[in-house]
């Protein structure tokens, strides 16, 4: 029987390759073992020595044999390799050399770099020419700009403590002669308007003779709401009720003109009873100047000095 060339193992004839290592046999002489004869040796004639020509023995050198390739590495499996086996390994693939392609994220970045500069540029020119009014000095809520001037608002109380003076000019004496308990007194002033928004009135006399008396008939604002009257009663309703409104308000002042000291005042609501009819006598010598202020209501004022 042959054995490899390559590792020495015993192999069949018919094979091409070794079992053991899996070189390829490739003019590789085939040997045999010899077998022992044990039969009798048959006589044979031997020519005499002397006519036997002497010649060198041949010695039969067999060939080298050529080195065979090294065997290919076995592919990675997910088992061993079954040399019968009717099923042939799994093959893994190396992922190492596979190459993916890369995205071009350039692309899509100088795109976005761009918007965001000209985003900037945008901002920083509204804000340079444009102004918004929470970069502007001052408060925004309570300001205004009229010819690039800044105003106040305007804030209507309804009760004001001081209002605008608007002087006008004392009315000439009238000829007008009120008679109160019998005695004649003549009008020195009068006035019957409307006051609003704390609207204001001034009148100075210089008494020479008194008494001087002053008379107010006022008629405020009048307001009205729904009330429920007899609740749990079988005459439970509602009845419409009237009244001044709070925010009816007159106020009259009499000053010494020369010190500007309050003597006396009287008036309607506020700090005031709500008398709609009231009369007031001063009774020494002197310059006296009325100021009469009032809102959301009608004033009827006479100034009567004794003739």
């Amino acid at each position: 029987m042959p054995f490899c060339p390559n590792c020495g193992a015993q192999t069949l004839p018919e094979n091409k390759f070794c079992d053991h290592c899996g070189a390829p046999f490739k003019n590789v002489q085939k040997t045999s073992v010899p077998v022992e004869d044990n039969s009798p040796p048959s006589f044979v004639p031997q020519p005499p020595l002397d006519n036997i020509p002497h010649s060198p023995p041949s010695i039969d050198i067999p060939p080298i044999p050529p080195t065979p390739p090294p065997p290919p590495p076995p592919p990675l499996s997910t088992g061993p390799i079954y040399p019968n086996s009717p099923e042939g390994p799994v093959i893994i693939p190396d992922y190492s050399q596979i190459v993916f392609p890369q995205k071009k994220i350039a692309n899509r970045v100088i795109p976005l770099i761009i918007i965001a500069i000209i985003g900037a540029l945008v901002i920083i020119a509204v804000v340079v020419f444009v102004k918004p009014p929470f970069l502007q000095s001052g408060d925004p809520i309570y300001k205004e700009t009229v010819n690039d001037k800044p105003l106040l608002p305007k804030v209507t109380t309804q009760m004001p403590m001081q209002a605008t003076m608007y002087m006008t000019p004392a009315p000439a004496p009238s000829q007008r002669i009120v008679y109160l308990s019998g005695v004649p007194y003549q009008q020195v002033y009068s006035i019957n308007q409307q006051f609003k928004t704390g609207q204001s009135e001034v009148f100075s006399f210089d008494l020479t003779q008194p008494p001087i008396v002053v008379q107010l008939e006022l008629t405020p604002k009048i307001a009205s709401r729904k009330k429920l009257v007899d609740i749990g009663t079988a005459n439970e309703r509602y009845i419409t009720a009237e009244y001044p409104s709070p925010d009816s308000w007159f106020e009259i002042k009499v000053f010494d003109a020369d010190t500007g000291v309050v003597l006396t005042s009287l008036g309607f609501g506020k700090n005031y009873n709500v008398d709609t009819k009231q009369e007031y006598t001063i009774r020494t010598n002197g310059k006296y100047r009325f100021v009469m202020q009032g809102n959301e209501i009608s004033a009827n004022v006479q100034i009567l000095v004794k003739s």
